[in-house]
């Protein structure tokens, strides 16, 4: 596996809503810990003559690394600006031009009802969290320990471009079979094992190629663009006997890796970075004028990055 070595601590601030995402917080701060960096958040500011909102933008100026975790709270609003404190700070970070992960909460993830905002403060979350998928690549997490993982492995990136940090690659195939493990174990129980991200080769099938006439549900369920997603059918090979280690899955993507999946030809193999994902649909079926709800699912790819590909591989 790769391993790290810290050359420097740096300050990183924790941006989110508290109550609903205390365990998640938690979670987080393990991983600042464990990677030996400076956790900035709520929990540490103690007592101030200032303002809250003051003390927040201070510590988010006084930060090197911004990390947001979005769940299905807006939070609470600075009277002036009508702005959530976590919006605030978010764009504090960018006005510092500060590196940005941002986190967004499955919306398919139970969730208490307490902890959901409605009206007013639902319409101001959603804007948000369009103005941060616009903005950003962002990640989405279920539990605790699924954020905790895609921090640690964004951190290590990030820290790295700082110069912060030195990784050691050179067992990189473990890391690569680790993935497709996952993968694996992933076909077999696909609700536990998604929202992980790696690299896979795949070969493109020339069994479907879907855009239009990909249900809204299932874009909107995989957090793409509606009317600007592109799906096609795909096996998972080997890539070094080119042996099919899947059944045919689906393919999904949109923007740039949109564009990708809609010139892409039929035994085209590619390496590329996936977001393993899960997709459930719920249709109302008419027979002899009964309605009977029908449910279904498969695991699915999403599409992050190309990373090589290859033609006419026999």
């Amino acid at each position: 596996m790769a391993s790290a070595q810290i050359r420097q601590s740096v300050p990183i601030f924790v941006s989110s809503t508290y109550e609903d995402l205390i365990l998640y917080r938690e979670e987080v701060q393990r991983v600042l810990i464990r990677l030996e960096q400076i956790v900035k958040g709520m929990e540490y500011f103690g007592s101030s003559p200032k303002k809250p909102l003051d003390v927040c933008i201070e510590n988010v100026r006084n930060s090197r690394i911004f990390v947001g975790i979005i769940g299905m709270r807006y939070g609470s609003v600075e009277e002036d600006s009508k702005k959530s404190y976590t919006r605030l700070e978010y764009e504090e970070a960018v006005k510092n031009k500060l590196p940005i992960l941002i986190y967004i909460m499955d919306e398919n993830h139970p969730i208490p009802p307490k902890f959901v905002d409605k009206d007013e403060k639902a319409i101001a979350l959603s804007d948000f969290k369009n103005l941060l998928t616009k903005n950003h690549t962002v990640s989405y997490f279920a539990t605790p320990e699924d954020l905790g993982k895609k921090l640690s492995s964004d951190l290590l990136d990030v820290l790295k471009s700082l110069e912060q940090i030195k990784i050691n690659y050179d067992n990189n195939v473990n890391i690569k079979n680790d993935f497709y493990d996952i993968f694996k174990k992933f076909l077999f129980r696909p609700a536990k094992y998604k929202f992980q991200e790696g690299e896979l080769t795949i070969r493109i099938s020339d069994e479907y190629r879907g855009g239009a006439n990909i249900k809204v549900s299932i874009q909107s369920n995989l957090k793409l663009d509606i009317g600007d997603t592109v799906c096609l059918s795909v096996y998972v090979i080997d890539e070094n006997t080119l042996e099919d280690i899947s059944k045919k899955m689906y393919l999904y993507g949109d923007k740039e890796m949109g564009d990708w999946l809609e010139q892409a030809k039929p035994g085209v193999t590619a390496k590329v970075r996936v977001r393993l994902d899960y997709v459930i649909t719920r249709d109302i079926k008419r027979c002899d004028n009964i309605s009977t709800l029908v449910e279904d699912s498969w695991p699915s790819l999403v599409l992050l990055d190309v990373i090589s590909e290859r033609n006419n591989i026999e």
